[in-house]
């Protein structure tokens, strides 16, 4: 078990290696690529604003709609990258990270991309917010970003433990 949630409607559902677990009622199934999810190994499980399950896995991006009870529609997300974390803003926008990828801003149906060429590193971690709701992104790499004024700022690198935040 990589991750799990306990959705608005009750629902619970596991991220696993061989799929994501959906249990509801004390009735469980599993979806795989098969139904599909973008991947079988499920890493990260986020429930938006609007009630939408995002999952994370190891070849994609997916996003779930509840149908009519019992039932879900699975859509994938372009893009065939690991995919981890996933976080959404005070302004309704999903983030998620994917190994050598960079960092994806998703609003409706347009993506923004922030790559490594313009200072951000490929390989994330951590993706969080603070009290003010900055986004907050650590990478593999040792170094911690803030998302401040439309861009990423690097606040700390742990390559030389020099903390840049003042």
């Amino acid at each position: 078990v990589y991750c799990y949630i306990e959705s608005s409607r009750g629902n619970i559902w596991i991220g696993t290696n061989r799929g994501l677990v959906f249990i509801k009622d004390g009735n469980s199934r599993l979806y795989k690529t098969a139904d599909g999810l973008s991947g079988n190994a499920v890493y990260c499980i986020l429930e938006d604003s609007d009630g939408l399950i995002w999952v994370g896995t190891s070849s994609g991006l997916s996003r779930i709609r509840y149908l009519q009870p019992g039932d879900v529609s699975i859509d994938q997300v372009p893009g065939k990258h690991h995919v981890n974390p996933i976080y959404e803003d005070h302004e309704h926008n999903i983030w998620f990270c994917g190994w050598g990828m960079g960092m994806i801003k998703l609003r409706d149906r347009d993506f923004k991309s922030y790559l490594a060429d313009k200072g951000i590193p490929d390989n994330y971690n951590i993706l969080g917010k603070d009290k003010e709701g900055n986004i907050w992104l650590g990478s593999f790499h040792g170094e911690l970003f803030i998302y401040k004024n439309g861009r990423f700022e690097k606040q700390f690198d742990l390559g030389d433990g020099t903390p840049l935040y003042r």
